[in-house]
């Protein structure tokens, strides 16, 4: 009994990880494609209208 209870937690635990892992992946994609305004701390890329949104500081801190 318990080793079934125990691959049962593996199980649950990969189905809850694989989500997880793919909501990051795709929350990532979209902070470095979208724009918008300038990072605080300076141009980061000086040829663009604005900064990657990856540049400020709140979303880095988010996307740790």
């Amino acid at each position: 009994m318990f080793t079934f209870m125990n691959t049962a937690r593996i199980g649950t635990a990969i189905q809850g990880v694989g989500p997880a892992e793919l909501s990051y992946q795709w929350a990532l994609a979209y902070a470095k494609d979208r724009r918008s305004m300038r990072a605080l701390s300076g141009k980061k890329e000086p040829d663009q209208v604005a900064d990657s949104l990856i540049h400020h500081a709140d979303v880095r801190r988010m996307l740790l």
